[in-house]
């Protein structure tokens, strides 16, 4: 039910060969605070909205060893997986049908884990340990990905709405749907622009939100990636220079992102409707975006 990953390397939390995996908390609803702002002789105060909080999740855990030497080696074993590390672990639970992917979180490990001799009976050790996950929401285990050509755009798993358009032998005009069905909004990981283009426009049309390089050229060879995630937030060419200059001031680069889905709430649905427009293009010129599927809790 419940591996990690770390470094890239796999283990499991519920076979035995480390420990067995009890149950957690922390995975439902993400702790979050809302804004307010007060007047000076204003009763009460104005709601300014709401952000939701890094979430500090634990693990319920038992090591079961066939001798004290084996419980000691079962414990040395956990605190190398758990130790601090510069990259976060990864966590996957499988709790969805069958062929389904696993539904993952980022985590650092952050307390816990001492291991006192009054949780011990025998050969056997229960423990909890504590995580925090910087971003607190889950995404699906394999990204999506929408890609936009001169001769019609693709998207794994666009529904049937997609209404791909070329104009002319050079222009790019296309928009294609996604039925995003996370319950937690989606920042791109990866958008990518390759040349030749002109006056390339990334939109949102369901949200409103554009990435706009009106007056811009990217040559044929050529290509920006554009990372929308919080904590990035970069235009970055194939050097790696700072393009951020090129986007038009009313260019939405905080804020470019996916709708979630509101599946109990009527008309409320998570499609998103995304155009790409351009011009100067030959065969080589594409768009693609990578986006994960993201959820508010498990």
């Amino acid at each position: 039910m419940l591996s990690i990953i770390v470094e890239g390397i796999t283990f499991s939390l519920d076979n035995g060969v480390y420990c067995y995996y009890l149950g957690d908390d922390g995975l439902g609803m993400a702790p979050q605070h809302r804004f307010s702002s007060r007047g000076t002789m204003q009763d009460g105060d104005t709601d300014r909205g709401e952000r939701r909080d890094p979430r500090v999740f634990r693990l319920f855990l038992e090591m079961d060893g066939s001798s004290l030497i084996d419980l000691f080696d079962h414990r040395n074993k956990l605190l190398s997986i758990f130790k601090a590390s510069a990259n976060p672990l990864i966590f996957e639970w499988n709790v969805r049908a069958e062929g389904v992917g696993p539904i993952c979180i980022q985590a650092y490990f952050v307390g816990d884990m001492a291991l006192p001799s009054s949780d011990r009976e025998g050969y056997t050790q229960k423990l909890a340990a504590t995580f925090k996950a910087n971003d607190p929401t889950f995404y699906d285990e394999f990204a999506n990905s929408l890609s936009f050509l001169i001769a019609g755009g693709s998207g794994s798993g666009a529904i049937p709405m997609a209404v791909p358009t070329a104009i002319g032998a050079s222009t790019i005009n296309q928009v294609q749907t996604w039925d995003y069905q996370g319950t937690a909004i989606s920042y791109p990981t990866l958008i990518r622009i390759t040349g030749p283009i002109t006056n390339a426009v990334i939109m949102n049309e369901t949200t409103g939100e554009k990435l706009d390089f009106t007056g811009k050229t990217i040559a044929a060879g050529h290509y920006y990636d554009i990372d929308c995630r919080w904590g990035y937030k970069t235009v970055k060419d194939e050097t790696g220079a700072n393009k951020i200059a090129d986007l038009t001031s009313d260019s939405d680069l905080a804020t470019w992102h996916f709708k979630e889905v509101m599946p109990y709430f009527g008309g409320m649905s998570g499609i998103n409707s995304i155009r790409v427009t351009g011009s100067g293009c030959t065969a080589a010129t594409r768009v693609d975006i990578t986006f994960l599927t993201r959820y508010l809790g498990i």
